[in-house]
Parts: C-alpha cells; sequence; structure tokens
C-alpha cells in the first residue's frame, strides 16, 4: 500500500470537509485499505464503521446516550420493519 502524504495544511485541518476532493479520495481509501487488512471479514468492517460513526456523533454531542429510531425500513425493496438503534457509554470520562 502506497503511503498517505499529507501537507502541514492537510494536517491542521479540523475534518476532512475542508480538503479537496483528490485528498478526501485518498484518505478514503487508504482508511478502508486500512480496515480491511486488520479485518478477515467485510462484514466486520462495516459493522465496525458504523459503531465508530454512531459512537463519534454522540461523544460530539456529549452525550452518554445516543438513539435513533428508523421506521418502515426497506431493503432492496424488501420491508424490515421498524428499528432502534442506541449507543450507550460504558464507562464515563472523568
Amino acid at each position: 500500500m502506497a503511503e498517505l502524504i499529507l501537507t502541514d495544511e492537510e494536517k491542521a485541518a479540523a475534518t476532512w470537509l475542508e480538503l479537496d476532493n483528490a485528498t478526501i479520495g485518498k484518505l478514503v481509501k487508504k482508511t478502508a485499505l486500512g480496515l480491511q487488512a486488520h479485518s478477515g471479514e467485510q462484514g466486520q468492517v462495516w459493522w465496525f464503521s458504523a459503531a465508530m460513526l454512531l459512537i463519534g456523533m454522540a461523544s460530539d454531542s456529549n452525550a452518554d446516550r445516543f438513539t435513533q429510531e428508523i421506521r418502515g425500513f426497506t431493503r432492496e425493496g424488501v420491508p424490515c420493519g421498524d428499528w432502534r438503534v442506541s449507543v450507550d457509554r460504558i464507562d464515563p470520562i472523568h
């Protein structure tokens, strides 16, 4: 895997949204390849990525719990019902 080299300005960016599309593409590819290299199963990569996104949303809100409900969820045209996804902090930050 090629080395990802960022400029000082790119390293200082608060979020990836401040970067140009080409750099974001390189970061996403590098991250995805890194995740795949550490997981033998693609399903684990997607599950872990989704969990990290949910935890990040709760953390950004300084919340100990984050809950999202999805009603009438369908996948590939097949109804899957109503769902509630929750993230709970195990240990409070001191």
